[in-house]
């Protein structure tokens, strides 16, 4: 073999390893830039995976927001169409409540001392109508017992008053109601509301004092407190005993709630069905005091049972 043809060989040797070894680098390079590919896809595809769960979330906050504004928005005016309901109906003042049940009161009085003792038809339907009517009165003056025991400057003076005329208004009392002069076993309205407004002090003081117990403590101790009261109320042989404890406690449970309150004290005096036109007419209570005679108010209920007993002491009834 001559010269030109060993360089020949050895030239087509080295292009041949050179072709191989740009096949491998050609290779590897295309290797690198599917890999480099594939990787830029693989992020991207992770990006946008990324942006629409953000995009997903934003979605839903804003819905979310716009949901809970909408309930928000409703609510309120929910709210305020009931405020408004409530106004309508708020008309009357604490004075004008207090009349209406010195009303109601008269005509219960005039009808236990006089109608329920004739058997005419027409007045007997009379005092159906007077028994209906006079129903309303007790709800009415418990209830502003409670009210006061929250607004009264001087509640010690305010139960003092109270059993003052309970012991001017018993003579009376049972003068009208008995026929007689002292009757131990029946103890006029006063002292009924004396001792239900000493009965929530005392729990109102305790739920001051028990606030960091748990809450379930006061509660109990202010069943107990209740369920003493009334045995103390059975005893005294107290107007409405039992029934007056019970619906003081649950008007001042629900003070700011009335409207709950009322089948609660339903349920305490269920013998008396129409004494729910006088829980009705105390919904209408706009929170004023109204313009009141102090003396009028304490001296009616002592001074109409008076000339009543008077009457029918006169008349033998």
């Amino acid at each position: 073999m001559d010269i030109n043809q060993k360089l020949q060989r050895f030239g087509q040797s080295l292009e041949d390893a050179s072709y191989k070894e740009y096949r491998q680098i050609q290779k590897k390079v295309d290797e690198e830039i599917k890999l480099s590919i594939e990787q830029e896809i693989k992020e991207y595809e992770e990006k946008k995976q990324v942006n629409y769960e953000k995009n997903v979330q934003r979605i839903e906050k804003d819905y979310n927001k716009k949901v809970f504004n909408y309930e928000i928005n409703c609510k309120k005016q929910i709210i305020d169409e009931e405020r408004k309901m409530k106004e309508k109906i708020k008309l009357l003042s604490g004075a004008q409540l207090k009349y209406i049940a010195f009303a109601s009161m008269l005509i219960d009085h005039v009808n236990k001392t006089f109608f329920i003792y004739f058997n005419s038809k027409a007045l007997i339907v009379m005092s159906e109508l007077f028994d209906i009517l006079g129903r309303i009165a007790f709800p009415i003056f418990i209830s502003l017992l409670v009210e006061g025991y929250f607004k009264t400057r001087n509640r010690w003076r305010y139960l003092g008053t109270l059993l003052v005329f309970g012991i001017i208004s018993e003579v009376p009392f049972d003068m009208c109601t008995s026929n007689v002069f002292f009757e131990p076993n029946w103890n006029n309205i006063m002292f009924t509301l004396a001792l239900v407004l000493a009965m929530i002090w005392i729990i109102d003081a305790l739920k001051k004092k028990m606030q960091t117990l748990p809450k379930f403590l006061w509660y109990l101790v202010s069943f107990i407190i209740v369920a003493v009261t009334c045995l103390i109320a059975m005893n005294l042989s107290l107007d409405y005993d039992s029934h007056a404890v019970l619906i003081g406690y649950f008007l001042y449970l629900f003070h700011d709630r009335p409207i709950i309150a009322i089948p609660f004290n339903f349920a305490s005096m269920y013998k008396e069905p129409w004494a729910l036109l006088g829980f009705g007419l105390m919904l209408t209570y706009n929170g004023k005091r109204g313009k009141q005679n102090k003396l009028v108010n304490y001296l009616f209920y002592p001074v109409h049972l008076l000339i009543l007993g008077i009457l029918r002491m006169c008349l033998g009834i």
